[in-house]
Formats: C-alpha cells, structure tokens, sequence
C-alpha cells in the first residue's frame, strides 16, 4: 500500500491515539516526526497546518539566495505601502540578527533577497519574524486571512563566486 506523503511517521504509540493535534500542542515540539511538507489537522471542524522544520541549516558568512511568490502567483504586494512596510521591517531584522543584504527585488507577486549571515541559525529566525510580521499586517489591511505566500521560502546556498556575481545581476 503506497504511504501518503502528507502523513506523517510517528515513533510514539500514544500518538497513534487519533488526537494527534493535542499531543503535538500538548508537548510544544514534534520529536522523533519527520513531515515531507506542511500537514494539515482537522480539529474541531477547523484545518491546522504544521509547517515542518527545515533540514537545511543556514550557516555563517555564506551567502543565500532567498525567494518566494504569492499563492496561485497571485500579488504579495496591494500598494506602495506594502512595499515601505516590508523594507522597514527586513531592515530593522538585518541589523537585530546581523545578517548583510547584497541585493533585492520586490515584485508584485514574488521577492528575491541575496543575504549573507554573520552567525549560523539566524536567518530562518529573520525571514521568520519579517515575514510573519508582514503576512500579520496585510491580512489585517485587506480584512483576509489566511496564507499569503505558495510555500515557506525557497533558498539557494550559493558557493561559487561566478553564480554569485550572476545572481546579483539577476536580482537587480
């Protein structure tokens, strides 16, 4: 029987209970649970998702190239505000999480960012505060909720100058 790549593999046999959700909520961590991509629960007629950890850590003084779209492609940005908003807010996290910006590109629907952190594990911590922040803030604007990007965002370690010199172009 072929396994559904949204289920998860569990190792707890009291997760196996069917309350799964609670015992997640519960412990406050997902030990011993690895998740192919985002899963979804059913509690009390409403779905929660569970982004799952990403695998990849980000380490110091290495530069990443940082992108992601709207949903459908749909637009990311609604008017020129939005666009100071972010700015302001990824430039106050650059400089809480020490991480340098090479270059930058907002577009309607997707942005792409060529950073480089100062220290190992802060990135995620940044794209994580900037983007939460601002997910936060336009669904209030709109009066929407929901998701506003396709996935979490995309990165690319990049580790030859030659595509790092063509990467910057690219973003510019």
């Amino acid at each position: 029987m072929a396994r559904n790549l949204f289920q998860p593999r569990i190792s707890y046999p009291e997760a196996a209970s069917g309350d799964l959700y609670r015992w997640f909520r519960c412990l406050g961590t997902f030990p011993n649970v690895s998740y192919p991509e985002a899963t979804s629960f059913r509690v009390a007629g409403t779905v929660e998702t569970i982004m799952p950890p990403r695998l990849t850590p980000f380490l110091a003084n290495y530069y990443y190239h940082i992108y992601n779209r709207g949903v459908n492609r749909a637009p990311i940005f609604f008017c020129d505000e939005n666009y100071r908003y972010l700015l302001r807010l990824l430039k106050e996290n650059l400089v809480r999480y020490d991480i340098a910006i090479v270059a930058y590109c907002l577009l309607p629907n997707h942005y792409h960012f060529l950073l480089k952190p100062s220290r190992d594990g802060n990135l995620n911590q940044m794209m994580k505060s900037v983007f939460g922040s601002y997910v936060q803030a336009v669904n209030k604007q709109l009066n929407r909720q929901g998701s506003l990007f396709q996935n979490r965002f995309r990165s690319i370690m990049v580790d030859k100058d030659e595509y790092l010199v063509h990467l910057a172009r690219y973003i510019h």
